[in-house]
């Protein structure tokens, strides 16, 4: 998970730890689920284009009553 956390902070995301912090380029860890990330709805078009999605690092969970969800494999 680090590494891809990483990968992410050198494309220009930022990690929060609360939803109410979801600001453009942003992503945060599930506390009930540590191996899922969670993004902003508004990213949905642009992290599912992220190189860690295409290579299968990173799979969508969309849920339309939540923040996009990412399971790390």
């Amino acid at each position: 998970m680090s590494a891809v956390k990483s990968e992410l902070q050198q494309d220009g995301f930022n990690e929060v730890w609360c939803e109410e912090d979801f600001d453009g380029k942003t992503f945060m860890v599930d506390m009930q689920c540590t191996d899922v990330l969670m993004f902003p709805n508004e990213l949905i078009s642009y992290v599912e284009k992220h190189p860690l999605v295409m290579t299968g690092a990173l799979v969508l969970q969309v849920s339309a009553a939540a923040p996009l969800n990412i399971h790390y494999m």
